[in-house]
């Protein structure tokens, strides 16, 4: 089964439900299909991963910073000469495709894919995007992000900008009265440090993470963005910055927001929009929620895809439904408000499923 109203069968695009995305007759981005020799990697964030280790016997595309950041995992990534990298704006011709990866202004090293097939039709995919974009590409076909797919999402009313002055103002206040336990998931944890440094809210005050996210930082800080030192989990410097109760803690997503044993005020970056006029949420004097987005929002998404210049596009239904019913799917909604707004022929892509190993 798929997405209702779904993609042509002769569109050169889809998005299959093993979450491969389908350039062309050749090359798949953020999953893997058996009859493709080509994978593109838009970035390195888990829900775009599905299947990496298999498609890295064949040919893989991705930004220097997205390998770095994928070699604690895969760490023979450097030394397959089937691997390669490509800088924003820069080309590379493989099996008569010609490949290129664009900024989408989401995480370090995330990319728009821009592929121009042997017949010379122009397919792109989004990949996850922020807002603006400074190079966005032109193309005939595009396959876009819907994860903000649905004009009720119009109900936001805050920018992500006032968002991360929320997020700023309540550290500094709370670091004010002690400890401070920031959890979330990578991209808006890294937004979250860059803030922190580039605010000069920390100060002297030990950063305390995993070796991982140590790792992570120091990847951020050689591409020439300011991060905060980090203080590695364990270490003599991490149990003396505890013991004095002044401190800035990194935890996962859902990992002491509810649990109440920790010391000082806990701060939930969430990767979705809060509702509303405030994208702050209170529980308690010292818990709160922050929406923490680094995903265009719905006419974002709109402006881009007009920006594209494509005449036909394919939402993606299968990372946006979320498990959600055919009513509320994202990407039919997103479908449905181009071609009202734009005039452009757009389809939900099809989410086939079926039992062949890689589809």
């Amino acid at each position: 089964m798929g997405c209702p109203g779904s993609v042509p069968a002769d569109c050169p695009a889809d998005v299959l439900g093993s979450e491969a995305v389908l350039l062309g007759d050749d090359i798949t981005c953020d999953g893997f299909h058996k009859d493709r020799r080509i994978r593109i990697q838009t970035h390195a964030h888990e829900d775009h991963l599905r299947e990496f280790a298999t498609s890295k016997s064949g040919i893989v595309v991705l930004t220097k910073p997205t390998l770095q950041l994928l070699e604690n995992k895969h760490r023979d990534l450097p030394y397959r000469p089937n691997v390669h990298t490509l800088e924003y704006g820069e080309a590379i011709t493989l099996h008569g495709s010609i490949i290129e990866l664009y900024s989408s202004n989401h995480i370090l090293g995330a990319a728009q894919a821009k592929v121009t097939t042997p017949d010379k039709v122009i397919i792109g995919y989004s990949g996850d995007f922020g807002w603006p974009i400074e190079d966005i590409i032109e193309v005939d076909v595009l396959v876009v992000d819907a994860t903000y797919g649905t004009p009720s999402q119009r109900s936001r009313t805050y920018t992500q900008e006032e968002a991360q002055l929320e997020f700023t103002n309540l550290a500094r206040s709370l670091l004010q009265r002690g400890a401070l336990h920031i959890c979330a998931s990578l991209g808006p944890m890294q937004r979250a440090l860059y803030a922190l440094e580039t605010e000069e809210i920390s100060g002297d005050i030990r950063i305390i993470a995993s070796k991982h996210v140590k790792r992570i930082v120091e990847i951020h800080k050689e591409h020439g963005l300011p991060m905060p030192n980090i203080t590695c989990d364990g270490t003599l410097e991490a149990q003396e910055a505890i013991r004095s109760g002044s401190y800035i803690k990194l935890h996962g997503t859902y990992e002491v927001m509810n649990d109440g044993l920790v010391d000082g005020g806990v701060i939930q970056l969430t990767r979705y929009r809060v509702d509303g006029q405030d994208p702050l949420v209170k529980f308690s004097d010292n818990r709160f929620r922050v929406g923490f987005s680094n995903h265009a929002d719905f006419d974002q998404t709109i402006e881009y895809i007009r920006s594209t210049g494509a005449h036909m596009v394919v939402t993606d239904c299968v990372r946006a439904s979320k498990g959600r019913s055919d009513e509320s799917n994202k990407a039919v909604q997103l479908a449905n408000s181009i071609r009202r707004e734009l005039g452009i022929k757009a389809f939900p892509a099809s989410g086939h499923k079926d039992l062949r190993w890689g589809v």
